[in-house]
Parts: C-alpha cells; structure tokens; sequence
C-alpha cells in the first residue's frame, strides 16, 4: 500500500501559502503544493482508490505513485465517481503525477474529519459543513443501527429536497437551498453517510437513457448495495413520475436488479449480489399474493397511514385490482384508492388512501 508516516510528515509542516480555488482565495500549507510520493507502487485500483480517498481527507493538491502495463491504463479510467472530474493524471516515465481541485462535498467531508481543515472552507461551504453536521446528528439512530441510519437519510433527502433535472449539481446548494439535480442528491448522501461513519461511494453512469447518478453502500455484514434517492423521489424525473418511481424501489438493491434501469461501469466497484438488505425485506413487506397485501394495507390505513409500499412476487394485475375492489366494497371508510405498480412480473407497489 502506500506510506501513511510520509504523508503525515508532510502534512506536519505549518507555513502555508494561499491558492485559488473556485474564484475564492484559500490558505493551503505550503506542504500541499509539492507532489507527494507515496514510495509505493500501486497494483490494484483498489489501491489508487484508498490513496486518493486518504489524499482527499487531507486536501492534498498533487501527488505521485508508479504503475505500469494494464494497472496504469486501469487507474486512469476507472476510478470511484467521489472524485470524478476532479483530478487529472499525467505519466512521465512509469511514475504517474495526480492533480486534483477537490469539489465542495469533499472539502466539507475534509473539513468535518479534520477540524484544522475548515480554515480553507469559503463562508458557504462553513454553512453547509454546520447544516451537514446538524442533519447527521438528527439522523443517526441512538442504537446505532446502519439499516435505520440509512432509512433516516434516504428519505429526509427525499421528502425535504426538490428533485431539479436543470438544477445544480452540487451538493452544498442542496444542503442549503433545498433542490438539485441528481449528483447533488447523490453527493449529498455520499457526504451523509461518511460523516455518519458509513462506508460510501458515488457510482456516475446512466439511467433513464440519460446521464445519473447515485450511491453504492456497504452494511454491517460486509455486503455493498446500490442505493438512488434520485429515482425513489415521488416527484416526476421529466413527466408523469406515476409508474415509474416508488418511495423506495431503489433502496438497498444488488447489481443485477440495478441493472434492469441502470448502468455503469463495474470494474472499481465492490459487487452487489445480494438483495437481503433491501427496505422490503428488512421490514416484513414481501408479499406473495394480493390477498396479503391488501390486508397489510389496511392495517395500515387504520393506523393512520394513507400511503402504503410493499414488494409483490409475483405481481398479477388482474388479480391485485381485484383484491383493491373488494377492498373498498367490504369498507365503507375507505372512497378509493389510486396506485402505483411494478411493469414486470414482481416489483415495489405503492397504494394511496382517499
């Protein structure tokens, strides 16, 4: 791997000296402006990912590692999305030279890691870092349970923000404003989630037939899934949002249910191959037959909830509006009920009390 008593070495020395960096003057110690070598050679992209992600904690500006043949050409092109278009490499006989101009999410996320970082933070990214802060101490379940912890930031972004395609792509405008587009939202839980100690990656590809982005997470037990507070938004992605988005369809999923909407490069990112963490699972809403669910929902409506989620497997319409019009015969204090269901043989449906 590479040599964390170098780094700390560098890091240890105190003048400083200031830059630019998006339009504002920074103080950076004059420590960070040299090109930092690890000693090592990097083999794995396993291993760039660890240094670039131990690098970026600390706001270094430039460093340097050796590779060569196919790991070289691998570490160039496929790398976690945290710090996508954030860095340039270039090759100068077998050694590799990174230069990176770090994004907001991940100076705040430097900054809350390291408190002697925030001096470097502009006045915005000081109140997103204070707001960021304040809504990880909001969410994080007294017991500590992850699955609830990532249930709590799911759907405050959801709920709280606005979902804008046109909108910006940085998390720092949707801590504090509100609404962004969908790197925003994905950025944002990334910055979440790691402040909230949880293992997160930013995954960039396409969904929808368009440009997107979202998380990919990793539970107690070890295993990685996919996670798109984007998708789950009940709001439209472009048009009519009745069909196609449920509250959490995209919750915790593995690689291969992904896939169906969804697509990216795999190669840096640990596999998902796994649906046992999904929010259906964990929380008793697998259903077999519409009779269940229906039931299901109704205890639910006397409990005070008009909307109701569960995951159908297998999914028969016919027999689902059925089970709906028996419903709302049999109870008179039930007017009617609209609904959302999967396009395929199983999937997430939603209903919505009237």
């Amino acid at each position: 791997m590479y040599n964390k008593n170098f780094i700390f070495c560098c890091l240890s020395l105190l003048s400083a000296s200031t830059i630019a960096f998006s339009g504002c003057s920074t103080t950076v110690p004059e420590s960070q402006k040299v090109s930092i070598s690890t000693n090592e050679h990097i083999s794995t992209i396993s291993q760039f990912n660890e240094l670039m992600d131990s690098m970026a904690m600390n706001l270094i500006p430039s460093f340097s590692f050796s590779c060569s043949g196919s790991t070289a050409h691998m570490v160039t092109s496929s790398y976690w999305g945290d710090y996508s278009g954030t860095y340039r490499i270039s090759n100068t006989g077998g050694k590799s030279t990174v230069t990176l101009d770090y994004p907001p999410y991940i100076r705040i996320l430097a900054a809350h890691t390291n408190p002697a970082l925030e001096n470097q933070l502009t006045s915005r990214e000081k109140s997103a870092l204070r707001e960021a802060q304040r809504l990880t101490k909001k969410l994080r379940p007294s017991d500590g349970n992850r699955f609830e912890h990532l249930v709590n930031i799911h759907d405050y972004i959801v709920k709280e923000y606005k979902t804008d395609l046109q909108g910006s792509d940085f998390a720092t405008d949707l801590l504090l404003d509100e609404c962004g587009a969908c790197w925003a939202h994905s950025r944002a839980f990334y910055l979440l989630a790691r402040m909230g100690g949880i293992p997160c990656h930013i995954v960039n590809g396409h969904a929808g037939g368009t440009a997107h982005s979202w998380n990919i997470i990793q539970m107690n037990n070890g295993e990685w899934y996919h996670l798109d507070t984007t998708w789950d938004d009940p709001i439209t992605r472009g048009g009519d949002a009745g069909d196609t988005i449920e509250y959490h369809r995209y919750f915790l999923v593995c690689d291969n249910h992904l896939s169906r909407t969804h697509s990216w490069n795999r190669t840096p990112f640990p596999k998902s191959g796994s649906n046992h963490a999904t929010y259906f699972v964990n929380r008793n809403l697998v259903f077999h037959n519409s009779a269940d669910f229906w039931e299901a929902a109704r205890n639910a409506f006397y409990r005070g909830k008009f909307e109701f989620e569960g995951w159908m497997s297998p999914f028969n319409e016919n027999e689902f509006r059925a089970g709906m019009k028996k419903l709302l015969q049999e109870d008179d204090n039930m007017r009617s009920c609209g609904w959302i269901a999967p396009k395929g043989a199983e999937g997430s449906v939603r209903v919505l009390f009237n």
